[in-house]
């Protein structure tokens, strides 16, 4: 096997691997939320059918990662300017995408500018 085989052939291992372990950290994830909401029987149910291993089971006394992620996404979400009212996103929120929309019209406007330009020197 040729040592660029061999490379490609480890860097699929590792996506895999990576796949995996994204997976199984999901899988806990979710399930350490439906413990935390009080959802027993479905984190039991849900441990049971994605083969979640039970050493890595655990409960939590907070929320955890994937609570405080929907909770940021949300926030973001509900700042875009089309959905603030039906939704009150928080002022650092609001901020944020409020900038972001600043900075995509000022690259809308560069790029127009630039377009323009080109035609001039003719």
């Amino acid at each position: 096997m040729s040592s660029q085989a061999a490379s490609s052939s480890g860097r699929a291992k590792s996506a895999v691997s990576s796949e995996r372990e994204a997976r199984e950290k999901l899988d806990s994830m979710v399930y350490d939320y439906l413990l935390f909401v009080g959802a027993k029987k479905s984190a039991l149910s849900f441990q049971n059918e994605v083969g979640i291993d039970q050493g890595k089971a655990r409960s939590l006394e907070t929320p955890g990662f994937l609570f405080h992620w929907w909770t940021l996404f949300w926030d973001l979400y509900s700042a875009v300017p089309e959905r603030r009212d039906s939704h009150e996103p928080s002022i650092e929120a609001r901020h944020f995408m409020d900038m972001m929309q600043q900075q995509q019209q000022q690259v809308q406007q560069q790029q127009q500018q630039q377009q323009v330009q080109p035609q001039q020197t003719h």
